[in-house]
């Protein structure tokens, strides 16, 4: 598909976005025989049980994080959905310090039937656009929804190594802080009442660690430094290798 200029993006944008009102406005009176459920709403909590859920159900944590809101701003909406009769809040039977989602019923047959009056009323909005027209929009909707998935992609990526970053951070801001004197290792065992086992093991999970980092040195040293620094440090510990004295 070859590449359009700024004039014909723009005029796009602006063409789908004179689609989304008007498109918002007609669904809006084709609601008006629907039962009031807050639909967005009711929606997104059906959509992320239905991609993050189990057995129909979600922990409100979970949806919390699915939707990327505070917990109290979700609990708010779901306090709203539940006097509604449109979903219900359950105790998990295997954790009881935690509270599943699920819709009930009612909460299902609202959806439906608002679908099933959306649906209708594209169906007919789309009967009036001539079929060239369609083929056009449809074509120009698939490009739009492309590059949506394709910047959401890009996102989850940014997202995710922000995430190992910020790991990274704070394993060494609480590695720089320790001081491995014999003095403060024995406030450590003896603060903690490590026994015999507990200090073994410990002793294993240090070795462990400071092959971790070792690591990461390495690969930082190997792989990422720039490799002019890498030769001025290579050349740095050579001359504190050499002796002290003129060389022979």
């Amino acid at each position: 598909m070859p590449q359009k200029s700024a004039p014909e993006l723009f005029a796009l944008v602006h063409y789908l976005h004179r689609l989304s009102t008007e498109g918002k406005r007609g669904a809006k009176m084709a609601l008006e025989s629907c039962p009031k459920c807050h639909f967005i709403m009711l929606e997104g909590v059906l959509m992320t049980i239905e991609e993050h859920g189990q057995n129909g159900t979600i922990y409100v944590s979970d949806l919390a994080a699915a939707v990327k809101q505070p917990l109290p701003a979700v609990s708010r909406a779901l306090r709203q959905l539940e006097q509604d009769g449109l979903i219900e809040r359950i105790t998990d039977p295997n954790d009881r310090r935690k509270t599943l989602v699920r819709p009930t019923e009612k909460g299902l047959d609202a959806s439906r039937q608002v679908e099933a009056a959306i649906s209708r009323y594209f169906e007919r909005v789309i009967c009036r656009i001539p079929e060239e027209q369609r083929e056009q929009a449809a074509a120009e909707a698939l490009e739009y929804e492309k590059a949506k998935k394709e910047l959401k992609k890009q996102d989850a990526e940014i997202d995710r190594k922000g995430k190992i970053a910020a790991l990274f951070c704070k394993a060494y801001e609480k590695a720089v802080l320790l001081t491995p004197s014999e003095e403060n290792v024995r406030c450590w065992t003896d603060g903690t009442r490590m026994t015999p086992e507990e200090m073994r093991d410990t002793v294993k999970e240090s070795r462990e660690l400071a092959e971790v980092f070792r690591t990461i040195a390495d690969i930082i040293e190997q792989k990422i430094l720039p490799a002019d620094w890498r030769c001025a440090d290579a050349e740095s510990e050579e001359n504190d290798a050499q002796p002290d004295g003129n060389p022979a």
